[in-house]
């Protein structure tokens, strides 16, 4: 099962799946949503009403600058057509639940202006394709380049004249600064407000027609203040579908598994505390293995990583072989943050695993970003022996994978998906929800510390 790589707001890498590179010029406008067809005052917000106008605004200015999408109707057509193919129609979806995929279809169509920037038709796309449950099925538009910290000046700079980067929604000097001085003044229990990710500040505001906008308020990596990153809308419990451009400008990209928890926008890893930890991440998120003795008892285990890469399985495999002389009685495995990836390691590391265990109490850790490999293999060693899983809610990428990777584009050539082509019946009831836990830790304090007080 392929791992899903995730571009977070900072990163500077691509996703890993193979896709169609489409020329810059291809790329038309991302604005972020339509102006409601009422006036300033009757604008259904609590608060603010001018600031988030000026919002919608700028986005519908950015739409007629920059070009209409009249191929919309095409893509929805397309994509409610071609979603039937998908094995996870075919078998992970009810009568009922394909019955909503159709109507959901019919009120996206009957509501199109044949006006719509791509950003806008990417959105209502993403809408049809959430109801689907297939994580590894998620729609992507790709860019053309690959930015990062290290780019010479003059390529970054000419990316900025760019039709892709001119394209992302931004505000003017005045717009941000009605944003900042609006969200500044919001209850700090509201998700909307001013957050902090890595010291930089995000404005998180709500829209018109319900979503979340994300704005940087300060640079951060190569964007500038002002720039539209992500939008979100809420799914079910704290689970958030989220279409957001990647860090690195590489693509716009549709998932899942961004979670609104206790304060924390998880995807990101913002918090409106400046100085707040965050406890549902690896304390080495750049180690993929190691152990450490915790206690004279208790051995800590970090696997973060099934990547297929010659180098990383190398790795994985001589680690695995450390795993099997662990002699201490209780073992915490750490799978938080891993993606997923390739058997040839998953297949040894359960082999060993399901003898090691017998005789241990074992915690297993997992969180929002443990998903494909890094769930199912969690999931299948809770039955080694006396075992439980802890943590947070995981991806749910679970059920289905890519074997062939196909990349299938819509009509417009700037919206396109991968091709899921691998069915697992058993796990196939996890599939956009997540393995399910023993135990969720909070997220007030280290999570190895309460592992800890649970093993005794």
């Amino acid at each position: 099962m392929d791992g899903l790589d995730t571009n977070l707001i900072t990163s500077d890498q691509s996703l890993s799946y193979p896709f169609t590179w489409l020329p810059i010029t291809q790329l038309p406008s991302y604005p972020v949503t339509q102006l409601p067809n009422h006036s300033i005052t009757e604008l259904p917000f609590p608060n603010f009403t001018p600031m988030r106008y000026f919002i919608l605004l700028s986005l519908l200015l950015t739409s007629i600058a920059f070009g209409q999408d009249c191929d919309c109707k095409q893509d929805l057509d397309a994509y409610f057509t071609q979603a039937q193919e998908l094995i996870s129609y075919q078998r992970g979806m009810s009568k009922d639940q394909q019955a909503a995929l159709a109507q959901r279809h019919q009120e996206l169509v009957a509501n199109l202006s044949c006006e719509e920037s791509v950003m806008e038709c990417f959105l209502k796309v993403a809408d049809l394709n959430s109801i689907i449950p297939d994580e590894h099925a998620r729609l992507y538009s790709r860019s053309g380049v690959r930015l990062s910290a290290d780019s010479p000046v003059d390529e970054v700079a000419r990316f900025r004249e760019s039709a892709f980067y001119q394209s992302i929604p931004k505000l003017t000097e005045e717009e941000l600064n009605t944003l900042e001085q609006g969200m500044a003044q919001v209850p700090a229990a509201s998700k909307e407000g001013i957050y902090y990710t890595d010291g930089n500040r995000v404005a998180v505001t709500e829209t018109a027609d319900g979503r979340f906008a994300f704005y940087a308020l300060d640079p951060i990596g190569l964007r500038q203040p002002g720039e539209l990153m992500a939008m979100n809308t809420q799914l079910d419990g704290t689970r958030h579908n989220i279409v957001y451009v990647t860090g690195s400008y590489s693509s716009l990209v549709q998932a899942s598994y961004q979670h609104y928890d206790s304060g924390y926008w998880t995807l990101y890893n913002m918090h409106k505390d400046k100085n707040a930890s965050f406890p549902y991440l690896p304390s080495r998120p750049d180690e993929n293995y190691w152990m450490k003795t915790l206690l004279d008892d208790v051995t800590y285990v970090r696997f973060g990583s099934f990547s297929g890469s010659d180098e990383n399985v190398s790795e994985a495999k001589a680690f695995i072989k450390q795993i099997a002389e662990i002699e201490t009685p209780y073992l915490i495995m750490d799978f938080r943050n891993n993606t997923g990836g390739t058997w040839s390691i998953s297949k040894p590391l359960k082999k060993v695993l399901k003898k090691l265990l017998k005789k241990k109490k074992t915690y297993v850790m997992v969180n929002y970003l443990s998903g494909s490999n890094g769930e199912t293999t969690p999931h299948e060693i809770r039955d080694y022996g006396e075992v439980y899983i802890v943590g947070k809610p995981t991806m749910g990428a679970i059920g289905y994978g890519t074997n062939y990777g196909t990349v299938v584009s819509l009509p417009s050539e700037r919206i396109s998906y991968t091709l899921t082509d691998m069915y697992f019946k058993k796990f196939v009831q996890y599939e956009s929800q997540g393995i399910p836990l023993d135990h969720e830790l909070s997220l007030d304090r280290d999570w190895i510390e309460q592992v800890l007080e649970m093993m005794k």
